[in-house]
């Protein structure tokens, strides 16, 4: 036990600044230890979201304050879909397809569900807050503990790698993307590849761990900084060595990597093919995502264009998606490190940074992969690259305060004397513009105090730079400052009892919606937590079909085919009927479709076919009289276009019991007095078999969207199952890779007995 204290003691004393580390990120989290709340927006949900701003909220007398409502898709697809994820890992099933949203849709195939990410296996011991939280928490713990591995690899100062390691896990992108639990969930594992890179020269055996991390990367649910990190750990490889034997292994370890992330990466790649994400231009109406000129200034001014936070925001599009900032303290030793003399694999990252900045902001380059139409590039945002120029920019700064520290006669006067120049000439010119410009003078009023923080650490270190003694520590301290400063104002921690509670909206149609659909009333996805079936849905890459289901309900057309959000904007379509619609949630609306007391209901609501039957505060539940069951059979059918056309008939008498809904399946008794066509209204998609009384019929398309199949006169048991080709493939594909490190973690044990 005294041998356990004293190299515990040791360790502490040695390894004293990742421990730092760790505090720090401790102590960003301190609203979840310590006053019980999720690192989730859900302020925003009963904030701004009907039914639940409907609720008065015990101690919220006037309406509860939201924080961030830039970042709500966290809510709308990223929790829900996490939950989901962990109820088919606590039953120990394949998280192959969502039944919830666009009349069912695949699941894992989405990839940003990350239904397959690894780290999932906390819900197999937690409740969904409980994961949630941890899932958001190892972000940043993993990201600042990796990044200090790598720098400490690379022999650098270990108060530098404290601070390259606080950057990166605060920085712009990690904390943009925080509650989303994806993109820094991929990107963290980049610090701790390089440094297995690094080992891979020393160590054969190194390849194992390459490959394992090259899975979670791809099942972390982002599309586009797996290709970024791919791109750099090739690029990396044959920047620190020449050698074919360590090429090929570090080529091997990633194609093992690849064939284990096989099971997650064909099923996306299926659905994308099948997707609508091509036909959404959503990606050019913001520039393709390319950062503008003046968007530079966020890099040591994060604020001057105000903030949503605090409201005051007043730059072109948004405000997360364009966060950068890696701190002050860190630009000014990055900048010392750029025009210093370079040590070892330095000049990499200065390189890749330079690479980055060409397709992150307005040069003719930036264009080129949206010109090019490269896959899983030119459909995405340019912006996403800010997290290479973050993870580059902290390595950068570790590399710069190690310089200073260990170089005696170097200064960093002219650098900080530079960057004080810049901002008197700027918040001149803003003075100026705001002179000139009497309508902007607010703007530019924001723009001037946000320059403030800034100024402030760059007069502090230019006081301090020559005592390197205490400017060190001094300097470090204020880059921790900084950048807990900037993350805990941007990042919302909400009270647990707002994540997705009952209201007697909700209460009404769990109780009376049993295995029908409603549409409108609750935004998009809301609704899954509380397990409501929905033909609406928000999915970047859900399938065309739905598309054109929706365009059919909406506009009677297939060609208005809505974006990734699938919306149904009228309801005196038929098509809903087939659907299964049983309820439509509707409130009165003004001119700019806000909740009005005087104002009308959307199109078709009121007319015969619907009838209110519930009403909480200014959401109305009306029944459709005409709603078709999720199972019926009729004789009367017609083939058109490649598909049936099943048309409903009152003389066909059939029953329906013991249905069940599991996960990827649906089973139930039918009994029929007619040999024909049974209607499923679950959405048509490939990798769905049919079961009747134990053999496998062929399924077919039905009325534009759903499944059917024959049916014969007679009591049958029926049962659909969803297990795609593209699934099945990639699970042996997965296992010859497991198959594959095992056999080369046998083969090294071989070779280390022989030597």
């Amino acid at each position: 036990m005294r041998d356990l204290k004293k190299k515990l003691l040791t360790f502490l004393v040695k390894e004293k600044f990742l421990v730092l580390t760790l505090l720090v990120c401790f102590v960003f989290y301190f609203p979840v230890f310590f006053q019980n709340k999720v690192a989730l927006p859900v302020d925003a949900l009963v904030g701004a979201h009907l039914p639940w701003t409907e609720v008065n909220w015990p101690g919220y007398p006037t309406g509860v304050p939201i924080k961030n409502l830039e970042i709500t898709d966290a809510i709308s697809q990223f929790y829900p879909w996490r939950s989901l994820a962990g109820e088919f890992w606590r039953n120990l099933t394949a998280p192959l397809w969502n039944p919830y949203i666009l009349n069912g849709t695949p699941f894992l195939a989405t990839l940003h569900s990350a239904s397959l990410y690894p780290l999932n296996v906390v819900y197999l011991l937690f409740g969904n807050i409980d994961s949630w939280n941890i899932l958001v928490m190892s972000q940043t713990f993993l990201a600042a503990i990796f990044t200090y591995l790598l720098l400490k690899k690379l022999n650098l100062d270990r108060k530098a790698c404290f601070l390259g390691a606080v950057a990166f896990a605060f920085s712009g992108y990690m904390i943009a993307w925080l509650e989303f639990a994806t993109g820094p969930h991929a990107g963290l594992w980049l610090p701790l590849l390089l440094y297995f890179l690094l080992v891979l020269k020393e160590k054969k055996s190194a390849l194992i761990p390459i490959s394992v991390i090259v899975f979670f990367v791809f099942s972390a649910g982002d599309f586009q900084v797996p290709l970024y990190v791919a791109a750099i750990y090739f690029c990396f490889s044959l920047s620190i060595s020449r050698e074919s034997s360590f090429l090929l292994r570090s080529v091997f370890a990633f194609i093992v990597g690849l064939l284990l992330s096989a099971v997650q990466l064909l099923p996306t790649l299926e659905l994308f093919a099948n997707s609508i994400r091509g036909d959404d231009p959503y990606i050019s109406d913001y520039f393709y995502g390319i950062l503008h000129w003046e968007k530079i200034v966020n890099f040591i001014w994060p604020d001057f264009f105000g903030n949503v936070v605090t409201g005051n925001y007043w730059g072109k599009f948004g405000f997360h998606e364009y966060m950068g900032f890696v701190g002050v303290v860190a630009l000014i030793f990055v900048l010392f490190s750029l025009f210093t003399r370079k040590q070892k694999y330095e000049k990499f990252f200065v390189m890749t940074l330079i690479v980055t900045l060409l397709f992150l902001f307005p040069f003719p380059t930036a264009l080129l992969p949206y010109k090019l139409k490269l896959p899983g590039l030119s459909t995405s945002s340019a912006s996403r690259l800010l997290f290479v120029a973050d993870f580059c920019l902290s390595v950068l700064a570790a590399y710069g305060l190690t310089k200073w520290i260990r170089i005696k006669k170097q200064s960093l006067n002219k650098i900080v004397t530079t960057l004080l120049i810049l901002t008197v000439v700027v918040g001149v010119m803003v003075i100026v513009l705001a002179k000139v410009q009497p309508e902007q003078a607010k703007n530019l009023a924001v723009a001037l105090k946000n320059m403030i923080p800034a100024t402030f650490v760059l007069i502090t270190v230019f006081v301090f730079s020559r005592n390197k003694k205490i400017g060190v520590y001094l300097f470090i301290f204020l880059a921790v400052c900084e950048m807990l400063w900037y993350a805990r104002k941007n990042t919302p921690f909400s009270p647990r009892q707002f994540v997705f509670p009952q209201t007697q909206t909700t209460k009404f149609l769990q109780e009376n919606l049993s295995e029908y659909r409603f549409v409108s009333g609750i935004p998009l996805n809301l609704h899954m937590p509380y397990k409501l079936n929905s033909p609406e849905g928000y999915d970047p890459i859900y399938p065309r079909a739905n598309a054109q289901w929706l365009s059919l309900v909406n506009f009677s057309n297939k060609e208005n085919l809505s974006r990734r959000y699938g919306i149904v904007h009228y309801f005196d379509s038929e098509f809903l009927d087939y659907a299964g619609v049983k309820y439509v949630l509707d409130y009165r609306k003004n001119q700019y479709g806000a909740p009005a007391e005087k104002g009308d209901y959307a199109k078709g609501i009121e007319t015969n076919r619907y009838k209110e039957v519930f009403k909480e505060g200014r959401l109305s539940i009306f029944e459709n009289m005409n709603v078709l069951p999720k199972i019926w059979i009729t004789p009367k059918f017609e083939f058109k276009d490649d598909q049936l056309i099943l048309v409903p008939q009152q003389d066909v008498v059939f029953e329906v019991t013991d249905f069940k809904q599991g996960l990827n399946e649906m089973e139930f008794n039918i009994s029929t007095n007619k040999n024909g066509y049974l209607f499923l209204s679950e959405t048509f998609y490939p990798g769905w078999r049919a079961l009747v009384d134990g053999i496998e019929v062929e399924i077919k398309k039905a009325d534009d969207l759903f499944q059917s199949v024959e049916i014969q006169q007679g009591n049958h048991s029926v049962d659909f199952q969803y297990y795609p080709n593209s699934f099945k493939i990639g699970k042996y594909l997965f296992i010859f890779g497991a198959l594959l490190i095992f056999l080369y973690y046998l083969n090294e044990k071989r070779t280390e007995k022989r030597e």
